[in-house]
């Protein structure tokens, strides 16, 4: 696979700021300014999904609600 530009990432995880949206929001904000254009998400997520039989989506929405 070619590419035009370098990968330029992070890691990003919102499930460890569920209750403070607005950490996240500023960190996506640092991120977009700071140029990156490739992050890994959720590394640390299955502690949140583990407990329940089904999969939560809400930080899902919340990542897509800031960067979409």
């Amino acid at each position: 696979m070619k590419r035009k530009a370098i990968l330029y990432g992070g890691d990003c995880n919102p499930e460890q700021w569920l209750d403070s949206p607005e950490i996240l929001e500023t960190d996506i904000a640092y991120m977009k300014e700071a140029g990156i254009n490739t992050v890994s998400m959720g590394m640390f997520s299955w502690a949140v999904l583990e407990p329940e039989e089904r999969v939560p989506v809400g930080w899902h929405r919340l990542i897509q609600r800031f960067c979409g």
